[in-house]
């Protein structure tokens, strides 16, 4: 009678352990291992900005791009700008 309801608990605590320490997909540039992924992360960025803001100029983009790059932490990039 006690197995069932262990076995259950050890379920849940698993599944929720999963989820806190599973590892978030990389978001910046300097977060993937392969430099080449990483740049076909940003060129994928870049087209749907300008899929979404057909009309923006390169300072809208500009500005996005920064924006992005803060509200990700992405430290490493904005060193570079």
């Amino acid at each position: 009678m006690r197995t069932p309801l262990v076995i259950g608990i050890l379920i849940v605590i698993g599944v929720i352990l999963s989820l806190i320490f599973t590892p978030q997909n990389p978001i910046c540039p300097e977060d993937f291992k392969d430099k080449e992924r990483g740049g076909i992360s940003t060129i994928e960025w870049i087209d749907k900005f300008y899929r979404d803001n057909p009309d923006a100029s390169e300072e809208d983009f500009y500005t996005a791009r920064i924006n992005f790059l803060i509200e990700n932490d992405c430290d490493k990039t904005l060193d570079r700008y």
